[in-house]
């Protein structure tokens, strides 16, 4: 008697990784969608006119992209205190921004604890 195939069984395996990955994607996602409602509203009861719009996939790809859209005159970006190696293996968003865009960065260093 086959109950099934290896094949079978490795397509059903990875629609369930497919699938969790899906589901943790729209939990980042709403999480985000949660920050950024506060950061506007924040910045609404100072007076500031904001606009916002998030992208999904590498940040400092999606800020150079709506620097472009938006004619941005500066970006303010934040820096961890990441150690030289942790940035030559994982990047830096702060320092792609710096090197990418066309308009004027303000990079603010996270404080030291």
């Amino acid at each position: 008697m086959i109950l099934g195939s290896p094949g079978d069984l490795y397509g059903q395996r990875l629609n369930q990784v497919a699938q969790i990955q899906h589901e943790l994607i729209e939990k980042e996602i709403n999480q985000v969608s949660g920050w950024l409602a506060t950061f506007v509203s924040y910045a609404q009861q100072q007076g500031v006119s904001i606009e916002t719009e998030y992208q999904v996939g590498e940040a400092g790809y999606w800020i150079r992209e709506m620097t472009k859209k938006w004619g941005a005159d500066l970006v303010i970006v934040g820096r961890r205190n990441r150690s030289e190696l942790a940035e030559l293996f994982l990047g830096s968003v702060s320092n792609y921004v710096v090197h990418h865009v066309k308009c004027s960065v303000l990079v603010v260093q996270q404080p030291e604890d």
